[in-house]
């Protein structure tokens, strides 16, 4: 008789299908022979990636601010991806959170959810105010996606700009190895957007506080170094089910009922 799946290779399974299906969309314009268009890539994605066919979040969001169209197609776009599962796609489809799950073995505590807002604003004013989408050109999924396989197969070359896009890009992957989920955990703007979302979106993990023995396993689990009895579906959980390692937490797609922990941060 088969032995029956435990949770966490329940959980091991479908994330590799949801992760492998972020990764081929990323790849939809050589897997599905489709051109670039505007479906808003619910992760962080770059429009320069030659085999790509879907559109970055914050890349749209910048050239609707260049071009002085209000914005509605993207923030709607957002907002729908948003309402589906908040900052699970990061956790479950992003493939630069993937790349990052990757380099993050080293799990720390400790977050801090305004910086990646102050990247989103200060990304967007510039946008706005130089009539450039400057943020693309720091990006390190835009490194990954864009300047590295562009220089690879050609279309590119080795010039200031993509010197400097590599070199931050090797930064945030330094800052990876010592801090998982850097990116993810202070600087991403996407994830930024996707995290208002996360309180209303029906995927949550819930918390019953009387089946807490404060072991603090869950916390120790979390690949964004959250206290995660205070900050789980926070602005900063990317309901990756990590902690789920514990009973007292569990997923359920519907709208939450309140945990009995009264204390809670973004």
């Amino acid at each position: 008789m088969k032995k029956a799946l435990s949770r966490k290779q329940k959980r091991t399974f479908w994330k590799t299908v949801t992760k492998s299906a972020g990764i081929l969309l990323m790849f939809g314009g050589l897997v599905f022979r489709c051109p670039m268009s505007f479906f808003i890539f619910p992760g962080l994605n770059c429009y320069a990636f030659p085999w790509g066919c879907a559109a970055c979040p914050m890349g749209v969001l910048q050239n609707f601010l260049i071009f002085r169209y209000i914005p509605f197609f993207p923030v709607a776009s957002l907002s729908v991806i948003g309402l589906l599962a908040g900052r699970g796609w990061c956790g479950w489809f992003c493939p630069f959170g993937t790349f990052q799950d990757a380099l993050g073995w080293v799990k720390r505590r400790g977050s801090n959810p305004w910086i990646k807002y102050v990247v989103l604003v200060v990304a967007l004013a510039l946008a706005f105010t130089f009539k450039d989408p400057l943020f693309c050109k720091i990006c390190p999924a835009g490194t990954l996606e864009g300047t590295l396989p562009n220089i690879l197969i050609g279309i590119a070359t080795f010039n200031p700009a993509s010197i400097l896009h590599i070199a931050i890009f090797i930064i945030i992957v330094a800052f990876s190895l010592w801090i998982s989920r850097f990116w993810c955990r202070f600087l991403c703007p996407v994830g930024a957007i996707l995290g208002l979302f996360n309180r209303v979106t029906p995927l949550q993990i819930n918390f019953s506080e009387n089946l807490c023995v404060h072991c603090d396993r869950c916390s120790d689990q979390c690949p964004q170094g959250l206290d995660v009895p205070v900050q789980v579906n926070g602005t900063d959980c990317i309901k990756c089910g990590q902690c789920t390692v514990c009973s007292a937490l569990k997923f359920s797609y519907r709208i939450a009922e309140k945990s009995t922990t009264e204390k809670r941060r973004l």
